[in-house]
């Protein structure tokens, strides 16, 4: 029966740092790893007491819940389970979550800004002007409406403008401000909710490799032995988690898989289908937007030599029984 969950952040840390470095892709153990130690260094306290306010009881209950739920996803996902690995690697190729907003600021804006005084006044001309798309990000987006990935992660782009009324409910026509206000919404809930970024090029290539076999899988990560524990103190509290990780163990069991290089070229195809490149075309002068395709990928199979073939079932009969010579 596995260990219950604590409630001791330190003892939940180490928890979630364990199954990182289970986790079956090399890059998602360094980043999953880095995303959750960046986490609890935000609510860690400071070495100075001067201006540190405690985070209240209800905002801890919170974040002990969704570390916990993390800790889940990531046992299940080490258990190989698919819906749980593959929220895994959204993750870690920047189809969701943070590093997805991360990559989609590098292609939203041009200049990005440097320091605050460029950040405010980004905002206020965004407050004041209609929304307008960089070169990098119309084409991508062209490019997704065109050929939008099966099995996105993300809703399939349909339209690049907003239906708006041309009368109010007063049937007057509709202000300046409230047209503004939607292309704004529709920009940000339709548009940029909706696009997939490109990851770097040198990423994007070890992916493909990963995905069609070119590049070879280091395997999984060899689990230690697990040091035996004294037995604890038979109170409610104990029967209580244990309770709740007998829970999960059976929820767990319930879509095992085991992890083979086939199956991690499987996962890395569908996420590498919904991963684009962007690139500069010298000669027509304009972004180019190649996504990934697992079409003429595959590894290719062994091919027997036919004349190896003829004499396998020499011998035999179509039973496969042998055939006596008399």
């Amino acid at each position: 029966m596995p260990a219950p969950v604590s409630n001791n952040p330190i003892h939940l840390l180490r928890a979630l740092l364990r199954q990182c470095r289970y986790l079956p892709d090399p890059h998602a153990r360094t980043y999953i790893a880095r995303q959750i130690t960046s986490r609890y260094r935000v609510y860690h306290p400071p070495k100075s007491p001067f201006n540190y306010s405690p985070t209240p009881p209800e905002r801890q209950k919170k974040l002990l819940r969704n570390a916990r739920k993390a800790l889940s996803t990531l046992t299940r996902a080490n258990d190989g389970v698919i819906k749980s690995l593959m929220k895994i690697l959204y993750h870690t190729y920047g189809r969701t979550g943070k590093r997805r907003r991360q990559l989609l600021d590098a292609v939203r804006l041009s200049n990005p800004p440097v320091n605050d005084e460029e950040l405010a006044l980004l905002i206020s001309k965004e407050k004041q002007e209609e929304p307008t798309m960089s070169a990098k990000l119309e084409a991508l987006v062209m490019s997704q409406l065109k050929s939008h990935p099966t099995n996105s992660a993300r809703t399939a782009l349909k339209k690049l403008k907003p239906n708006i009324p041309e009368k109010n409910i007063w049937l007057r026509p509709t202000p300046a401000k409230r047209v503004r206000n939607l292309k704004w919404r529709f920009h940000r809930d339709h548009i940029l909710a909706r696009v997939l970024p490109p990851l770097p090029e040198a990423e994007w290539v070890r992916l493909g490799e990963l995905a069609s076999g070119k590049r070879r899988w280091e395997g999984l990560a060899v689990r230690g032995a697990r040091p035996k524990e004294e037995a604890p103190a038979l109170t409610r509290e104990y029967f209580e988690l244990r309770t709740r990780a007998e829970t999960r163990r059976k929820l767990r069991e319930r879509d095992p898989q085991n992890i083979t290089a086939r199956y991690m070229r499987r996962m890395w195809g569908k996420i590498f289908e919904q991963c684009p490149v962007i690139r500069w075309d010298h000669e027509g002068r304009k972004w180019n937007v190649v996504w990934g395709s697992m079409r003429g990928l595959r590894p290719t199979r062994r091919v027997v030599d036919s004349k190896l073939e003829e004499g396998i079932f020499d011998g035999v009969d179509l039973n496969g029984r042998t055939v006596s010579n008399t």
